[in-house]
């Protein structure tokens, strides 16, 4: 049932305006011919990436390239987003003095930061025992002309052993920190203005596990996050890791180093949406951590020999194989897993860990895509950050690593790094590696990254996607609800009504800064697939087996929905509705329904609170063909449409012969103003199918914009000119 609510709203105060002319443009650049690693776990594909001011603005097997922009030939090449590094210490080693140039406290800073950029690492978490070690960093960081990672400054609490971080004896057992001692410790650190903090809540001492009292976990980890600081907890055992899970705590680091996991633990940590970072190259045996040539490209030769005499005293003790067998139950549970090299000095050296660490992942038993998802769309997931980077999708920063081969079919190719790009400017890489190989550091000045200049290389390819036409107005676009439609619970069950009170409402736009985290865990991975159930409105139609021919309609209008239509017709006359998952013990609320766009035009929105579902998600479905007919949509290359949001939405596109219910799909980012998203059909997938099938666009029956999200969060989308495209 469709409940149809009607109520106004109205605004007053200053306008604001927005006037793309008055912002300067930089020249686009174009990375052709190559494999397009997404990130979200699908299948990869060859094809163009192309970005501008930063961020990427079209991605497909066929885009149309600017003739001034700056092309690049990736034939060959596969492109992947920029990696993250969960864990990265800035400190000391406890007991040794700091040499070499990776040091922050007796070298220059970007020594660290360098290395990380080189090899492709574009986020960073950045942890220190102490503020002032941080704040080397941060100021080095925050030098306009100097290139380095995006950083996230963390404090460790207490750093493997209380002294670090309370001021006592660095011997002093972990257990004999009272909650009062840790909240003051937390207090003293809280002054560094961390935008992480790392609970030390297990360490390994000759061979045994010394924890911390829960309740001095609880009361600092509770503190921390009434600041908004995001909380980490480096784990040493099995019993930890569920303890973590029992506190809500969901970014764990290490664990499960005295017997791997249980898949009853590993399904614990799946339905709190906890994520999890295996840490191996801190853990893996000396046999494990051997140099590979890519060592050469980020360390001097005095760097790599006191890694070969480190390499066999700085393996975190535990059970090697229960860490990899670890690894194979969170992956079989779904558990979302992210990358953390915890690089320190020599020991570990920085950039090349972090490629290690996928490495060590596919021995572990992951596939080079899934380790590599790990290291880019898992880990933005992780950090809140997945609507900003982690995926290749219009709109998502360009954060981009070209390398010069497939490290899809092996993994050791990903240390071939040809080209690394942070918002969309180039890394100036032989100028990095000219510095970090040689024997001394010199106060030579650093080397500025490289803007995209308007020189082609290679020229555009020569089939072109038509732009897409001019949006119906151009003026600046606020929202005023028309009408909503509001679903909680699934169309076979009766509609419970709800006073609007307790309606969700469409949250104005994010004006935060893009490393700001969020209050509440971040939602499901992309590349997870929802639990079977019934495609909305018609699924069964797509799904069923039948000898009977369907009557297949080609279309030959390209509009989907505009949204100028009384109540909720599309342009054929067919009627969209909202979908939720099934009702569990809180359903899931959701609110969709025509408001004003502009002066006079419309758009949809839809607003919902996700319920207690395992994996909650609201969806509108929108009709392709009537009842007992297929659209055949072969003639257009993809779907266009104007959207706005907040986090990442996933596209279902419903067809006939998909018999499994895996049916094609794409995913794309919202952003706080309205931003036109182009999805070719030739970047379709299907994940985790086991009959997978050409799309061929012949039987088209409904297409669905999906919003998923965790338990109680809340999640928000705008729609306007749904159409086809390329026809």
């Amino acid at each position: 049932m469709i409940r149809v609510l009607g109520f106004g709203l109205f605004l007053c105060g200053a306008a604001v305006f927005f006037v793309d002319g008055l912002r300067a443009q930089s020249p686009a650049t174009a990375i052709v011919n190559a494999l397009v690693v997404d990130g979200s776990g699908n299948e990869p594909f060859v094809g163009t990436v192309l970005f501008a001011d930063g961020r990427i603005t079209q991605v497909g097997r066929t885009v149309t390239v600017p003739p001034d922009a700056r092309t690049i030939d990736g034939q060959g090449r596969t492109i992947v987003p920029g990696f993250f590094d969960l864990r990265i210490d800035a400190s000391a080693p406890a007991g040794s003095a700091s040499s070499g140039p990776s040091s922050a406290s007796a070298g220059d800073p970007q020594e660290i930061l360098l290395p990380l950029l080189y090899s492709g690492v574009t986020t960073a978490v950045i942890f220190a025992t102490q503020p002032t070690e941080l704040d080397v960093i941060r100021r080095a960081a925050g030098t306009a002309d100097v290139p380095t990672p995006r950083l996230l400054f963390g404090l460790m609490l207490p750093a493997g052993a209380t002294g670090g971080a309370t001021g006592g004896d660095a011997a002093t057992p972990l257990a004999s920190l009272l909650p009062d001692a840790g909240r003051d410790a937390w207090r003293r650190l809280q002054a560094g203005q961390p935008d992480a903090l790392l609970i030390g809540a297990e360490a390994w001492r000759g061979g045994t596990i010394d924890r911390l009292p829960p309740e001095t976990v609880a009361a600092v980890s509770s503190e921390a996050r009434a600041n908004r600081v995001r909380v980490f907890m480096d784990l040493a055992s099995a019993d930890g890791v569920r303890q973590a899970a029992d506190f809500d705590l969901t970014l764990m680091l290490g664990g499960a180093g005295d017997r791997a996991l249980d898949a009853s633990a590993a399904t614990s940590l799946r339905q709190r949406n906890a994520t999890y970072v295996p840490m191996l190259s801190a853990s893996a045996p000396a046999d494990q951590r051997g140099p590979t040539p890519f060592l050469a490209e980020v360390t001097t030769a005095q760097e790599r020999t006191a890694f070969d005499a480190a390499r066999d005293q700085a393996a975190t003790p535990g059970n090697w194989q229960a860490r990899r067998d670890t690894i194979k139950a969170l992956q079989a549970a779904g558990v979302r897993l992210a990358v953390g090299s915890n690089s320190q000095r020599t020991t570990r050296p920085l950039g090349w860990s972090t490629l290690q660490e996928l490495r060590l992942l596919v021995d572990a038993g992951l596939t080079p895509l899934q380790a590599i998802t790990a290291a880019t769309s898992g880990s933005a997931w992780a950090l809140g950050l997945q609507s900003d980077r982690g995926f290749i999708a219009v709109g998502q920063r360009a954060d981009l690593v070209v390398i010069n081969g497939n490290p899809i079919k092996t993994i050791a190719e990903l240390e071939r790094i040809e080209r690394v790009f942070t918002g969309g400017r180039e890394v100036p890489r032989d100028d990095f590696r000219a510095r970090l190989t040689r024997a001394t550091s010199t106060s030579t000045s650093a080397p500025t990254l490289s803007d995209p200049t308007p020189a082609p290389t290679t020229p555009a390819p020569t089939t072109a996607t038509p732009s897409s036409p001019e949006p119906k107005t151009s003026a600046p676009k606020t929202t005023a609800p028309a009408s909503l439609t509001s679903s909680s619970t699934s169309p076979a069950a009766p509609t419970t009504s709800t006073g609007s009170s307790s309606l969700p409402t469409v949250p104005a736009p994010r004006t935060s800064k893009p490393l700001e985290f969020p209050p509440t865990a971040s939602s499901p991975s992309p590349s997870a697939t929802p639990p079977a159930s019934p495609a909305p409105a018609r699924s069964d139609a797509a799904g069923a087996t039948t000898e009977t021919a369907v009557p297949s309609v080609t279309l030959s209008e390209p509009m989907i929905a505009d949204f100028e239509r009384d109540g909720n017709q599309t342009a054929r006359g067919l009627s969209w509705n909202s979908v939720i998952d099934p009702p569990g013990n809180q359903p899931t609320t959701m609110v969709a329904g025509r408001v004003i766009r502009g002066l006079r035009d419309h758009a949809l929105t839809v607003a919902a609170r996700m319920g207690s579902a395992d994996r909650p998600y609201a969806r509108i479905v929108f009709p392709i063909a009537r009842e007992g007919e297929t659209a055949n949509v072969s003639r257009y290359r993809g779907i266009r449409f104007d959207a706005r949001g907040e986090g990442r939405y996933r596209i279902i596109f419903v067809t006939r012969r998909v018999q499994d219910g895996r049916f094609h799909e794409s995913y794309f980012s919202g952003s706080p103003l309205w931003t036109p998203v182009s999805i070719p059909f030739a970047s379709l997938g299907q994940t985790k199918s086991k009959a997978p099938t050409r799309w061929t666009g012949h039987d088209l029956v409904e297409i669905i914009f999906e919003i998923a999200r965790d338990a109680g969060n809340m999640g928000w989308l705008e729609l306007d000119n749904v159409r086809f495209y390329g026809s």
